[in-house]
């Protein structure tokens, strides 16, 4: 959205667009509707709604080769025309501001799951990015009353909760509560590398078995970034971080000097120029 792209054009660095969806017969993705809650602060909610209607541009752009949908039948149909299925997920409980009412109105523009947390905790639930920050409030059980009753209204609409990000309390209230099978949608596994987002062996297994008797389980899906895959890249990253982060706050502070507004593209290409020092993981294959 904020480098105006659209998935008709060359890709020319970027992750996606209609060239690579086709060469590489993808036939449905969730967009991630993430709003960076530093950058965005005290405006979350205008922000997913502004990516929420970016989303629905790119399909109003190309109703001849994507389908906005919001469910499997809706995937298959999509599937039937050869047209690429467009969906939707919030990442991130701040996007909702504490309100269960906002969050009835996303289901109602499409979005199909949310992740309760990102890298930030909430008033209302912990997140694995900053649980051993002891300057930020935590809840007692990972979710308070209100925590609660989002994960319950999240049942009732038909909304997936994703506990990918989550502090490991947060994951296993959530478990305990939930009347509707989760989903990890990007962690991998704890025992190959130790990011916090990743999941151990039990929690894997509490995954599959969520839901309830009759239910088939949730559903784990991998994250490939090489800080979650490779314990030698993560800690590698590690050690860049504070040079990193002196990088991003020079950036910002000219930024705003110069009367230009720092966008997440911005600070992502600073990221990534220094991941790009740290040699990928090979394939043990």
């Amino acid at each position: 959205m904020d480098d105006h792209f659209d998935l008709g054009d060359p890709l020319n660095g970027g992750n996606l667009n209609l060239d690579s969806i086709h060469k590489g017969n993808l036939g449905a993705e969730f967009f991630s509707i993430w709003v960076e809650p530093t950058l965005y602060k005290d405006h979350y909610a205008r922000r997913t709604l502004e990516l929420i209607d970016s989303v629905k541009q790119q399909v109003a752009k190309h109703p001849d080769q994507i389908v906005f949908t919001t469910s499997p039948e809706g995937i298959e149909a999509a599937h039937r025309q050869h047209k690429f299925a467009a969906l939707m997920g919030i990442e991130g409980g701040h996007s909702i501001e504490n309100s269960i009412p906002l969050l009835r109105q996303y289901y109602a523009l499409g979005v199909r799951y949310m992740t309760l947390t990102w890298s930030n905790t909430l008033d209302w639930a912990d997140s694995s990015g900053d649980i051993d920050n002891t300057s930020i409030p935590h809840t007692k059980e990972g979710l308070t009353e209100f925590g609660k009753d989002v994960v319950y209204e999240m049942n009732r609409l038909g909304m997936m909760v994703d506990i990918s990000h989550v502090a490991d309390r947060t994951f296993y209230r959530t478990l305990v509560i939930t009347r509707a099978p989760v989903i990890a949608s990007h962690s991998s596994a704890r025992a190959l590398c130790d990011a916090p987002r990743n999941m151990t062996d039990d929690m894997l297994r509490a995954v599959a078995n969520s839901g309830g008797p009759s239910s088939k389980g949730g559903v784990v899906q991998v994250n490939f970034f090489s800080g979650f895959i490779s314990q030698a890249y993560k800690d590698a990253q590690k050690a860049q971080k504070p040079e990193v982060d002196k990088a991003v706050a020079d950036a910002k502070a000219k930024a705003k000097a110069d009367g230009k507004e720092f966008t997440y593209s911005d600070e992502e290409k600073i990221q990534r120029s220094y991941m790009d020092r740290i040699p990928r993981p090979l394939c043990p294959c």
